[in-house]
């Protein structure tokens, strides 16, 4: 053999029985062509260096993708080296392919086994695309392979142990995948890996502690997986490491100690998992250069430690919806180069921040203290954010300064007063949400200015605002607006001076008995329902008003048409006389009603029960469509089978006298309602009208006239023939 050629034996069980020599090409794992030779009874196989191997490798490539949206491999033919193909890098010396750069093309297919023959092979980036399948575990003969990025795709299955083979690689990026199963323990061996991202996947289990023998790591990143346990010890001993993120996971404990030494880290992420513990009180002296620092949705707990301030490189710091008390470090001004704050509770001085910070959130923490005027300082704050603190005495009138304002929220604190009218200058605004605290006064006087669903739209997320309607607070509820009254209160017509829009305003007498319970079960039920029979509130009112009363009121959209008792039964003094339903209509309104009835018996996370439908609570809009209203007695049912934590009426009488159902008398379940309603609806007779004594009731009389004297008890007007051959026979 010539040029010191290797050659291998075959069995003489192997021997080809054709005569002569014989040649074909074959792809294997080696480095170079392979030719297969027969002679008389001896086969060899003859290994020679060649770049023949790649050319077809390349061509397996091509052959596996499905879809090339911008022609990319219309290169990658025999008329052109395939050195020159796009995407392709070869070396000089051996012309064999040592890059393979195709990222961002939209390619569809999988990544074939025979890239595990490209052996010179230093860089493959095929990120950005939509490559499927798993990754091919050839992969790992690649053993020049220094750069890997597959990021982007939507590849699955397991990240192949044998990686680990690859020993002299340096980056490897897989994140924004399908991947499944644990990390294998043994990329621990990849000493020379600085850049691991694996984030972004379905990765189970834990980190595992051999991920601590990466010596040369800068950069790891876990964040949005489905990670387990502690973060490991040895995690620390990352010497070299600038930036970890593990956010988006459910890890348990507390961050390593050891991890807070390291000072040449840059940023720290370990937001929405289930860690714990106190944040060290010199973290801004052992980090110094730490420039994203986030750690929200958490339980951690204990002050905020005044020495992040000399974390003087910090850009971004998120802390919120953890369990930190006291306040945010007087000295906080000081980070000149912040742009994104996060924190709890605010000192004064938080005005000399930078004026390039755009977003400002302290949500979901117990922090107190009053809102700082210096706050106006921040003239380019886009979002403000305080809500679900403690925070106590006015919104100051500096606010209205943050012109550039599209979203606050300070909902459910402790302030007082009124919203100061420069709010009116937030001409960006576009939410705003000061709910759940003790606001008065009236809306600013340049609503124009803020978007229609901006203080209005509070109960979508289901909290009610506290600041409605202008003449709530100044002319009072007059008498000449009263469109109705029940148990525990009145209604009363009003305008939404933002929008010119007619409302019903519910204002409830807190002096009633159960006034104040029903104000919280009628929120609690049509905060959480979404019916076309159902009356749609638009927002809801609980502070103190002008003169230091507690005020609670629910504001629904206005029905042009009154209500079902004014059409069944109008009164003879109020011109009302010509209102007639029809059969039809009446009709249309019973099947109203029963899908209204269906959707909260049947379709609700808990079953609700009205208890309380008459024709009074029945109201129309201008289409004589039927809206269900008054839900200030409805209940939510158990949806349990034990007998012993079902929903029964035991606790007393419920509804009004006549339209509640008899079960409740006698401390049995709840039952379907709107019987009683539907025969009152085509008799025009009220369960508690005179002739109803002596154990004759509406159900009673409606049953003894089936079927033969049905048209005895129908309202006349519904049959005006039959009506009349009655009167000539009477």
């Amino acid at each position: 053999m010539r040029g010191g050629a290797r050659t291998i034996p075959m069995r003489l069980a192997d021997r080809n029985p054709y005569q002569g020599f014989t040649r074909k090409i074959s792809l294997v794992r080696g480095e170079g062509l392979v030719r297969e030779f027969e002679h008389e009874k001896v086969k060899f196989f003859v290994v020679t260096p060649s770049n023949e191997t790649d050319h077809l490798a390349l061509l397996k490539f091509k052959e596996t993708i499905d879809n090339d949206l911008y022609g990319i491999f219309s290169s990658w033919n025999d008329s052109i080296q395939f050195c020159n193909w796009y995407g392709i890098t070869c070396g000089r010396r051996h012309q064999r392919v040592t890059t393979l750069k195709l990222q961002g093309h939209k390619l569809h297919g999988t990544i074939t086994p025979y890239i595990g023959n490209l052996t010179f092979l230093r860089k493959i980036n095929l990120q950005n695309n939509s490559f499927y399948g798993e990754i091919p575990k050839e992969v790992s003969y690649l053993f020049r392979l220094q750069h890997l990025n597959l990021s982007n795709n939507t590849l699955g299955g397991e990240i192949p142990a044998s990686l680990s083979n690859c020993s002299e690689l340096g980056v490897m990026v897989i994140f924004i995948n399908k991947l499944i199963g644990k990390i294998p323990l043994e990329l621990g061996s990849l000493t020379m890996l600085h850049v691991l991202g694996i984030g972004q996947n379905n990765l189970t289990g834990g980190i595992p502690p051999s991920l601590g023998n990466l010596s040369s790591l800068t950069f790891l990143s876990v964040v949005g997986n489905n990670l387990e346990g502690n973060i490991p010890k040895s995690i620390g001993h990352l010497k070299s490491l600038e930036g970890l993120s593990a956010g988006g996971n459910k890890l348990t404990g507390m961050i390593p100690s050891s991890l807070y030494n390291i000072s040449s880290i840059k940023a720290l992420s370990f937001a929405i998992n289930q860690l714990s513990g106190t944040i060290p009180t010199n973290i801004g002296l052992t980090l110094p250069n730490l420039k994203l620092f986030l750690i929200a949705d958490n339980e951690f707990f204990g002050p905020i430690p005044g020495s992040l301030c000399n974390a003087s490189r910090l850009q971004k710091l998120d802390l919120g919806n953890n369990y930190f008390v006291g306040s945010v470090p007087t000295n906080l001004g000081n980070l000149l180069d912040l742009e994104w704050l996060s924190l709890g509770a605010l000192p004064n001085s938080i005005g000399n921040l930078t004026t390039q910070l755009t977003g400002l959130y302290f949500g979901a923490n117990q922090l107190s203290g009053t809102i700082p005027a210096a706050l106006e300082n921040l003239i380019n704050l886009i979002g403000l954010g305080m809500e679900d603190n403690l925070f106590t005495g006015q919104i100051p009138n500096s606010l209205g300064n943050l012109t550039q304002l599209v979203e606050l929220f300070l909902v459910q604190n402790n302030l007082e007063g009124s919203i100061p009218p420069s709010i009116g200058n937030c001409q960006s605004l576009q939410q705003l949400d000061v709910s759940q605290n003790y606001l008065g006064g009236v809306i600013p006087g340049q609503e124009e200015k803020i978007q229609k669903e901006t203080i209005f739209n509070s109960l979508k997320d289901g909290s009610p605002s506290n600041y409605f309607i202008q003449n709530a607070s100044s002319s009072g509820f007059s008498l000449n607006n009263l469109i109705g009254s029940g148990s525990f209160g009145s209604v009363y017509k009003g305008v939404l001076d933002q929008e010119e829009r007619l409302v019903a305003v519910k204002v409830l007498n807190l002096e009633k008995k159960g006034a104040p319970k029903s104000f919280v079960a009628e929120c609690n039920v049509l905060r959480n329902v979404r019916h076309r029979n159902l009356i749609k509130i638009l927002t809801c009112c609980s502070s103190i008003n002008y003169n230091g009363d507690e005020f609670k009121a629910l504001v629904f959209e206005f029905m042009t048409n009154g209500n079902l008792d004014m059409w069944l039964h109008p009164m003879t003094d109020s011109g009302n006389q010509s209102k007639q339903l029809s059969v039809l209509q009446r009709l249309i309104i019973a099947i109203d009603v029963a899908s209204a009835l269906n959707y909260l018996h049947n379709h609700c996370e808990q079953q609700i029960i009205h208890c309380d439908l008459k024709p009074s609570n029945i109201l129309l809009d201008n289409e004589m469509i039927a809206h269900v209203s008054d839900f200030c007695l409805a209940r939510f049912l158990s949806t349990t089978h034990d007998s012993s934590q079902k929903c029964t009426s035991t606790i007393g009488l419920m509804g009004s006298i006549g339209y509640a159902c008899p079960e409740y008398g006698m401390g049995g379940d709840a039952s379907i309602e709107g019987g009683i309603l539907v025969l009152e609806m085509f008799t025009r007779r009220r369960p508690t009208d005179d002739i109803f004594k002596d154990g004759l009731n509406l159900h009673n009389f409606v049953k003894m006239a089936l079927l033969e004297r049905l048209v005895q008890v129908v309202n006349p007007m519904l049959l005006p023939r039959e009506a009349e051959k009655w009167k000539q026979l009477l």
